[in-house]
């Protein structure tokens, strides 16, 4: 009788061990691809658009405050028909999250607010009425 008092609790303190194991987690599983990330840098290159679309448009963001901006037009079987550049110099204040774009033929240039995560990029004009917000994605 007392083996089987002894194999009782055995038994609970097993099952009790087990449901305290089955509580504990090890990392965070959240996808927090969406949230805005410390530390993020701008420096890249951004994209927006498909061949399939028509056109693609790429920001870079090089480093020593210079960049470029490229247009590219595809025809209904995805092939390039044309190719137009726009380099750039850019200040980019991670703090403030702050763009600024300075160049005489480039279309993006002015004051940008942006958001920005590890594989987005939303550029929102600051003083502009005929800009809407621009988004890319991590190349």
């Amino acid at each position: 009788m007392r083996h089987l008092n002894n194999l009782k609790y055995m038994a609970m303190a097993l099952f009790v061990a087990m449901l305290s194991l089955s509580f504990t987690a090890c990392s965070d599983d959240d996808d927090d691809s969406e949230t805005s990330v410390t530390g993020t840098s701008i420096t890249g290159t951004w994209v927006d658009g498909t061949p399939e679309d028509g056109e693609v448009t790429t920001l870079v963001f090089g480093t020593g405050g210079r960049g470029s901006l490229t247009y590219i037009y595809y025809d209904s079987r995805e092939n390039e028909t044309s190719r137009d550049v726009q380099n750039f110099e850019y200040s980019y204040d991670a703090e403030d999250k702050a763009l600024s774009i300075i160049g005489d033929d480039c279309d993006y240039q002015g004051s940008w607010s942006v958001s920005l995560t590890a594989t987005k990029l939303l550029l929102t004009p600051v003083n502009a009425d005929y800009w809407s917000s621009l988004s890319f994605v991590k190349q």
